[in-house]
């Protein structure tokens, strides 16, 4: 991630079905949701796991490789880094660790290797995400 400044990983997570919790998302959400629509020359992407989220489920957004040496990585829910669409900052080294934002819902939190944790999956999740990695040197963005 040191040394990408400006690139980006994009994707967009359609909206599953409203049929009653649980119920996987549709195969076409999840091939989307973790694939790079923009892949980087650093082969930099988010990966998501489990692959198929379910209503109801758990699942763990994650750039990989995982950054290394990073200060801190900001999760946004939106196509940018707008301030009040922002999850939480997650700095390793500060107490606490995670300074929750304007969209954090309680259910999300960091995750080694500056990975987003989402609990309790319900629709309203569904949509894109964004994550700064800030190093000494540069602060990459990366989207899914």
């Amino acid at each position: 991630l040191v040394g990408l400044p400006g690139r980006v990983v994009a994707g967009r997570v359609p909206r599953a079905p409203t049929d009653p919790p649980p119920r996987p998302l549709l195969p076409t959400a999840a091939s989307v949701l973790i694939s790079c629509l923009q892949p980087v020359p650093a082969q930099t992407s988010i990966t998501i796991a489990p692959q198929s989220p379910a209503v109801g489920g758990d699942v763990s957004l994650a750039p990989q490789p995982p950054p290394q040496n990073f200060l801190a990585c900001r999760w946004f829910r939106s196509a940018n880094t707008d301030e009040n669409r922002r999850i939480f900052n997650y700095s390793p080294n500060t107490n606490p660790a995670q300074t929750n934002g304007l969209a954090h819902t309680g259910r999300e939190t960091a995750g080694p290797g500056c990975a987003l944790n989402i609990a309790g999956l319900k629709l309203s999740d569904t949509g894109n995400y964004t994550v700064q990695v800030v190093t000494a040197g540069d602060s990459p963005i990366f989207r899914v």
